[in-house]
């Protein structure tokens, strides 16, 4: 056994004799330096996977040659030598030894200066920051991954390839991720990553590129520290189309695991879950919610397809149930092409359906707020909407609608405003967000703090419409500066011209200023261009009441109350109007009763939903002579205005509860209020205007010298704001009056 231990002695202290272990120590520090730079510039160079698998195979192979070399040879003045043939006495393997110790202190350094720069610190875990700066870094973006494939009909694939890992990664406890409006503002920008982080509030940011070319695609993702540059990890991925859902896996798993320090508990059973193994269903998807994002009523009608087309080839697939849901709500919320309760009705089962298919879906809970909201079933909205913040707290549509379902609760409007802030926090450049805390500062009454907020708003977002017609209806029905609001009118119109919801505003604007011309021309323009839409096949019905043509008006009314249209409160209340001008006040009210059976109870209720034709219904009543009835209905109507309409000016809240009284039969006190109403400068209102000199409407009053006083102010009013609107006009030339 002494000999043996001899002998193994006699072989260490020949091995470090001849620096095999210091050689072995260099090339292994050095081997490491060279993994780590592949690792981190081949993907940058967009080399193939295999690549740096080679690198490490020809490594691994060199280094018992290197090893070997060692033993065999040796460094001598006169040039290597085999360890055999140099004598002893004359061997300078101590002083070779020396140097090679200063080779390792440099080669460390080296490794030292690669670590921390790939890494950001000393961890010992490949691609993970260290502990010191994870503890700060919670937040990342998704930036839009570029499309390198040549052809723009791909650019969907990408920037789906992207949503889907933003929301994917903000499944995962305790990360932040900015949402998909403000990831997607830097698409097509060179922006400096640190502008970028400091826009949207995040410590890191993915980014990538997406080649496909036939059935094969190559995603190149890398994840950085926005504060310095540094890379935390890079990767490539080529695949078969087929395996997309594995690719979105990898680059999501890759992610949290280089910041893992950050995400301890992240569950990847939740991060891998997919929503269908369809690829063409998912990509219908894809396709369509990049549609849906836009908000303009011709892509919500494609992304409405696509998401039918999804259904159509995955029946088990929740989100496209989901998405369609979306879909068909904002369509009847956000540009009117049918009636919120249609559009409940038909998203009732869409919804149902996903709800079994995946209960814990954020998005479907956000899809059942969204349509329960737009119903006026606040309770059930909120609920709903609640279910999908606690499921994804990162989901920043459930925090836009959460927030529009509260401030339709009366009281709960700094609330609203306060769930937009946060969901600023998560989508810090929300468009949506940022117009509905203007809208929630008139409700206040904050009429400057609105007006600054939208004109923030278009300055940012120049190409978005709803900015330019918040600032058009704030000097319309706010400020009363109708060439102001004529001003903004058409610069929103510039920026969407077949949105229907802004070109009628010029039908209203320019009846109001007394143009009955510049009137009719757009009403033949809407009628024209959109024949199909809501607004445009009920607009001759407007027209006909505005020129108290009320025959006519019912002739064209009548049929429309067969169709789809029926539900809108706007189409019966004309309805019911022009019956009691036609002297057919029963009929009226047997309309009204069947409708909004509430408003014609002893104890009368006015809401949200029959609110808009309870001053017809008053009318009808005081006609058919009952005062008692009609003068209960006023009260409910004004405790409504007092609680649900506390956005109005006192100006406006006077005029419209003058048109309540006189349609009640309380002719002096509607006189009063008109009185007080254009005292604090209301400008009038082609709506309601006619009424204060229709004898039908306001009797004998209708005629006595206050209301033509009070007309007459009017009237000089106008003819000033109208003079400032032809000469807008003038300055536009004539090619630009269409």
């Amino acid at each position: 056994m002494s000999g043996d231990k001899q002998g193994s002695g006699g072989i260490l202290r020949e091995l470090q004799r001849r620096n095999v272990f210091k050689v072995a120590m260099v090339y292994l520090i050095a081997a490491w330096v060279l993994i780590q730079v592949a690792e981190t510039t081949f993907p940058a160079l967009q080399l193939p996977d295999w690549t740096v698998t080679f690198v490490v195979v020809v490594l691994a192979i060199l280094f018992p040659i290197a090893v070997i070399f060692a033993w065999a040879f040796e460094l001598t003045p006169e040039g290597l030598k085999k360890t055999r043939e140099v004598d002893p006495v004359e061997s300078i393997t101590s002083t070779t030894g020396q140097r090679i110790n200063f080779l390792i202190i440099g080669v460390l350094a080296v490794a030292v200066v690669v670590l921390i720069t790939t890494h950001g610190g000393l961890s010992g875990k490949k691609d993970t920051p260290s502990a010191d700066s994870a503890t700060e870094s919670k937040s990342i973006a998704v930036l839009p991954f570029v499309n390198m494939s040549g052809d723009a009909d791909n650019e969907y694939f990408s920037d789906g390839l992207s949503e889907e890992l933003l929301n994917v990664l903000a499944q995962v406890d305790g990360l932040r991720v900015a949402a998909r409006t403000s990831s997607f503002h830097f698409k097509g920008q060179n922006e400096d990553l640190r502008t970028v982080g400091d826009k949207l509030g995040v410590e890191h940011v993915l980014e990538g590129s997406v080649r496909k070319s036939g059935n094969r695609i190559r995603v190149t993702a890398q994840l950085i520290k926005v504060e310095d540059g540094f890379h935390l990890w890079s990767d490539t991925y080529d695949h078969e189309m087929d395996d997309v859902f594995r690719i979105q896996d990898e680059i999501s798993l890759a992610v949290v695991d280089a910041l893992r320090v950050n995400l301890l508990g992240a569950d990847r059973q939740r991060i891998t879950k997919r929503a269908t193994s369809n690829v063409e269903a998912h990509n219908l998807y894809l396709r369509g919610r990049q549609f849906l994002h836009l908000r303009t009523l011709d892509s919500i009608e494609q992304a409405e397809k696509l998401f039918e087309q999804a259904v159509r080839m995955d029946p088990n697939y929740a989100l496209a149930y989901s998405g369609l849901s979306d879909a068909t709500n904002l369509l009847a919320s956000n540009h009117e092409l049918m009636p919120e309760e249609t559009a409940y009705e038909r998203t009732a089962p869409l919804l149902e359906r996903a709800m079994g298919l995946d209960p814990e879906s954020a998005e479907v809970w956000a899809s059942r707020g969204l349509a329960e909201m737009n119903i006026n079933n606040l309770d059930e909205a909120e609920a709903a909407l609640q279910r999908s913040m606690e499921l994804n707290p990162s989901y920043a549509p459930a925090y836009l609608w959460y927030a529009s379902a509260v401030s339709q609760t009366p009281g709960r409007t700094e609330e609203a405003i306060e769930v937009l802030r946060k969901t600023l926090e998560i989508d810090p450049l929300s468009r949506v967000a940022q117009n509905n805390i203007a809208a929630n500062y008139l409700e206040l009454g904050r009429y400057d703090d609105a007006a600054t907020q939208w004109r923030r708003l278009v300055t940012l977002d120049p190409d978005y419409p709803t900015g330019y017609l918040g600032l058009y209806r704030l000097n319309r029905g706010y400020f009363f500066k109708l060439d102001e609001a004529h001003r903004w009118l058409l610069k929103g119109h510039e920026v969407s011209e077949r949105d229907v919801r802004n070109t009628i505003e010029f039908v209203f604007l320019y009846s109001d200023l007394g143009m009955p011309e510049d009137a009719q021309r757009w009403t033949r323009r809407i009628m024209l261009e959109s024949p199909n839409h809501p607004l445009a096949r009920m607009l001759p019905v407007f027209n006909a009441v505005y020129e108290k043509d009320f025959a006519l008006a019912d002739q064209i009314a009548t049929p429309l109350m067969d169709t789809d249209l029926s539900n809108f409160g706007g189409l019966r209340a004309t309805r019911i109007l022009s019956l009691v001008m036609l002297d057919r006040t029963a009929e009226a009210l047997d309309l009204a009763k069947t409708w909004y059976p509430d408003l014609l109870s002893e104890d009368p209720v006015v809401t949200t939903s029959n609110h808009a034709i309870s001053t017809e219904v008053m009318f009808a009543l005081a006609r058919a002579g009952d005062r008692d009835k009609a003068r209960r209905l006023l009260a409910a109507e004004e405790a409504h205005q007092a609680t649900d309409h506390r956005d109005r000016t006192s100006a406006e809240a006077a005029v419209i509860m003058s048109v309540n009284a006189a349609a009640a039969g309380e002719h002096q006190r509607a006189i009063s209020l008109l009185r007080e109403g254009v005292d604090q400068g209301w400008l009038g209102s082609a709506e309601w205007s006619w009424k204060f000199t229709d004898s039908e409407y306001l009797g004998d009053a209708a005629s006595s010298p206050e209301v033509r006083a009070l007309q007459d102010r009017l009237d000089a009013a106008i003819a000033d704001q109208r003079q400032k609107v032809r000469q807008q006009l003038a300055e536009l030339g004539a090619g630009a009056r269409f």
